[in-house]
């Protein structure tokens, strides 16, 4: 396996690094996009290495990358018409409603590099982000972009709105509270203590996330809408859970449910046993998963 290091701006100028992996003399018709979550890295974590490995041995490329919301905390370098400016970035300070610049100005990259065929894979939150980014593409009419997207994959995506607000509702509405507060006060960048996901977060990515809580959250475990986004899509995707994630419903309950709606052979619904949300001590038989799906899609 060779491995790149790729730099590259988001289409709002954020600066951004990732590694792309090619496989050992072969060329790759396609690449893997990979899209971390919250407070995550696509560059030390171990489950990539393992995916990565496993896709290149079999003639895929794959490339992860940390987008904005890497980590808690770190800076930012913004290209603004050629002078470069600073800002704040991770997981406290992520406006997730951003995303859509970082996973199209990765698909960017690739194109530069010369890939014309695309997969999106999503963990945790970035289910959402590859969601969002879609939906912009869509939006923006960018048929280029979407046609070149090959298939998804979504891995422990997250229904937000029911993990996150509605299961601890009064401690959203003092959080949404503080954060608005803050916000009049002109401290945008001030940190709420555990405002999600025990994450200390600024005042206005707390209000980004619960203003727009319906298109950040998947709604998996929720009753409506519950197919609506996938559908969407139009192009075969696989759906994953580990069987211990920290869903509120057995992740077997919601894969069912989602394999039951949709009927396409190309689609892949597992549940990886005894793994957890980060698939830890699992990856290998995540990683085979990922390639079965891979393989079986139309090119």
């Amino acid at each position: 396996m060779n491995i790149k290091k790729i730099f590259f701006e988001a289409t709002d100028g954020v600066e951004l690094f990732g590694l792309l992996h090619l496989p050992e003399n072969r060329n790759a018709d396609i690449v893997i996009i990979s899209v971390h979550g919250h407070s995550s890295s696509g560059i030390e974590n171990k489950r990539e290495d393992i995916i990565a490995n496993t896709l290149t041995q079999n003639g895929f490329a794959y490339f992860c990358f940390n987008n904005r919301g890497s980590m808690f905390a770190r800076k930012l370098k913004i290209n603004k018409n050629g002078k470069i400016e600073r800002s704040v970035g991770g997981a406290s300070y992520d406006i997730v409603t951003d995303c859509h610049h970082d996973v199209i100005g990765a698909i960017l990259a690739m194109q530069n590099f010369g890939f014309e065929k695309f997969i999106l894979q999503g963990h945790s939150l970035g289910c959402s982000k590859i969601l969002i980014t879609v939906e912009e593409l869509k939006l923006k009419n960018n048929t280029e972009i979407l046609n070149s997207i090959c298939g998804y994959i979504f891995l422990s995506p997250v229904d937000s709105k029911k993990f996150i607000v509605e299961q601890n509702s009064e401690h959203t509405k003092e959080v949404y509270k503080l954060a608005q507060e803050k916000l009049k006060e002109g401290k945008k960048y001030s940190l709420i203590k555990n405002a999600i996901l025990n994450t200390d977060t600024s005042a206005t990515a707390v209000v980004n996330i619960f203003d727009n809580i319906e298109k950040i959250s998947i709604a998996t475990e929720s009753d409506d809408n519950a197919f609506e986004r996938f559908e969407n899509l139009n192009k075969p995707f696989m759906l994953c859970y580990g069987e211990n994630d920290y869903t509120i419903q057995k992740s077997e309950d919601i894969i069912n449910k989602f394999s039951s709606h949709f009927s396409s052979h190309k689609n892949l619904f597992c549940v990886i046993k005894n793994a957890n949300h980060s698939y830890e001590k699992q990856e290998g038989n995540l990683a085979e998963k990922i390639l079965t799906y891979c393989k079986n899609i139309d090119l």
